[in-house]
């Protein structure tokens, strides 16, 4: 995704606040309680929307897409029906997809962790233009 079409930062100030509201769907106790199956779906429609957000240029919701999508992947492996089951689940997952979600997810938090870094200097710059004596 070209730089000039990515969305400015909005959901964080770092990485830290951005893991907070991934975090909290994961460590809601029911979601421990559902059939693996059924979060194979919603891990899927999670994959389909930080698909959807890279498409649109928003980086922070895409991250937060794919690190909920990975950590419903780590919770449906913890499952029993996961242990009972694994080829099935292996399947269906695809193991490819997961570890080129890894992958992806990395190279979008090593964006976000430049642009969180980028931010006060581009305000600065942006300032400091605009104090600038245009006048020859």
């Amino acid at each position: 995704m070209p730089e000039s079409m990515t969305k400015s930062l909005y959901k964080g100030k770092s990485l830290a606040e951005l893991k907070e509201k991934y975090l909290s769907l994961l460590e809601k106790d029911d979601i421990r309680k559902r059939p693996a199956t059924l979060l194979c779906k919603s891990a899927e429609k999670l994959y389909a929307q930080a698909e959807l957000f890279d498409k649109s240029g928003d980086e922070e919701m895409c991250y937060l897409a794919l690190m909920k999508y990975l950590g419903l992947i780590q919770v449906i492996k913890d499952s029993p029906e996961y242990r009972n089951d694994k080829k099935f689940y292996v399947q269906i997952l695809g193991s490819k997809k997961v570890n080129s979600a890894m992958d992806w997810a990395e190279k979008v938090s090593l964006n976000l962790e430049l642009s969180l870094l980028l931010r006060p200097l581009f305000v600065l710059g942006f300032t400091q233009l605009l104090l600038c004596d245009t006048h020859v």
